[in-house]
């Protein structure tokens, strides 16, 4: 999907998808020449860091979640 596809998928403007990415809780799409594509898993995060917003947390908290779980820590390792 192109960045406008996808933004319209996840119901948020190209800014945000460019803002995630841009704040490191969003991967960088694959590159064609000059256009963007994104993923499956692209959207999964999108929709993830959604519910977490909605959920009240925070940017910053939730980048600090998304990077624990990659690296395969828990829930105890990232609350201390």
């Amino acid at each position: 999907m192109t960045i406008d596809a996808i933004a319209h998928d996840a119901g948020i403007p190209a800014s945000t998808v460019r803002m995630d990415q841009d704040k490191g809780l969003l991967p960088p799409p694959e590159r064609r020449g000059r256009v963007g594509y994104y993923g499956e898993q692209h959207r999964d995060r999108l929709r993830r860091i959604a519910h977490l917003q909605d959920r009240g947390f925070s940017l910053a908290a939730i980048k600090e979640a998304l990077e624990a779980w990659a690296a395969g820590r828990t829930l105890d390792h990232l609350l201390g």
